[in-house]
């Protein structure tokens, strides 16, 4: 993290102003795990005043993408109030970090549904006019996170040892989605709302339809905790992107790396929560949050499991997972409800 301090001779004495420059480095060394967290280097102006003889007054600003983090502590003792500043700029910057990502999923969600509605004309024109590969290029960069969606189930279906792992590619089941589409662009929903809902749908039904996870889960139900467990114990290097070819809009290239990044941690927790959520990503590192919620998002009955990934990774509302698998409102709501106070357990328990 970078920083700059300002009127730093405000400190007179030569030893306690070194002192003090030392003491600011180290804390700002403590701050590199939550820059970590964010998508755009960090930089802090830590401002040192004195209100009068007695008493020092110790600031800092932090610009963010969306507005800024100030705080400001004052006291007679120099030491202790660069404590109490980083102290509490470590839980403001943590939690604007926090607020900026959800804000980021939503306009991120929302950006998907106005697109493909914008270019819906263009593709109903690419169908009846252009070559069927013309009109799957498109399509590929308008559902962009179906393909994510697609990746994901794959994995953790592989993961549940449900499916071998490389009998199924991404690409393979999203051409097949790309080809119903492509002959049934008539039923695709006149109401914009329900457009997307249609397309996941028609995602679910094919990868039900090949992966027979049920099934499998009716073999192995008692073991599949196990099973997934020791799949994870065997990896040699956390999950990352594929290698896959992606087409990402270049306005999007300066954003968040990963979308579920802290995202599912994120919406796990609510507003009257924020303390909760500021303990756990101040003590405990992400990649170790990230694997605990995909291990145990992948331990779920494929049902649980698909409706969780639709909630906390592509933050769908209940009523729209309610329409995609045909589910009551109320069970979508018992079901995020239990399994995310089992999963904030979890996470509680990794901070003892």
């Amino acid at each position: 993290m970078q920083y700059k301090v300002h009127n730093l001779k405000t400190v007179e004495d030569r030893d306690d102003r070194s002192r003090v420059q030392k003491m600011i480095k180290k804390q700002i060394l403590r701050l590199q795990h939550i820059e970590g967290n964010y998508h755009k280097p960090i930089h802090a102006d830590i401002y040192l005043n004195r209100s009068d003889h007695i008493h020092y007054v110790v600031s800092c600003i932090i610009k963010m993408k969306e507005g800024v983090v100030f705080v400001k502590e004052k006291g007679e003792n120099i030491e202790a109030v660069i404590h109490l500043v980083f102290d509490s700029l470590k839980v403001s910057l943590n939690r604007k970090i926090n607020k900026e990502r959800k804000e980021y999923l939503r306009k991120f969600r929302n950006r998907h549904n106005q697109i493909f509605n914008e270019y819906l004309p263009e593709l109903q024109e690419l169908q009846r006019t252009a070559p069927r590969e013309t009109f799957n290029e498109l399509l590929k960069i308008l559902l962009s996170d179906v393909a994510g969606y697609v990746k994901r189930r794959i994995k953790s279906a592989e993961m549940t040892t449900a499916i071998r792992r490389g009998k199924f590619k991404k690409q393979e089941i999203l051409d097949e989605i790309y080809l119903h589409v492509y002959e049934h662009m008539n039923e695709i929903p006149a109401d914009e709302g329900y457009n997307r809902i249609w397309l996941y749908r028609i995602a679910d039904q094919i990868m039900d339809r090949k992966f027979k996870e049920i099934d499998f889960e009716k073999e192995h139900f008692e073991r599949l905790a196990e099973i997934v467990d020791a799949e994870y114990a065997g990896l040699d290097e956390e999950y990352t992107v594929d290698a896959e070819e992606e087409i990402i809009p270049l306005e999007e290239i300066d954003e968040y790396e990963s979308h579920s990044d802290l995202g599912m941690a994120t919406f796990l927790y609510q507003e009257d929560e924020e303390s909760l959520l500021d303990q756990l990503t101040l003590k405990i590192n992400k990649q170790e949050i990230n694997r605990l919620l995909e291990g145990e998002i992948t331990k779920l009955p494929v049902s649980e499991r698909t409706i969780m990934e639709l909630y906390l990774i592509n933050q769908m509302t209940v009523n729209e997972i309610s329409e995609i698998k045909g589910i009551p409102v109320s069970e979508i709501e018992d079901l995020t409800d239990r399994v995310g106070r089992d999963i904030k357990q979890k996470l509680a328990f990794l901070m003892k």
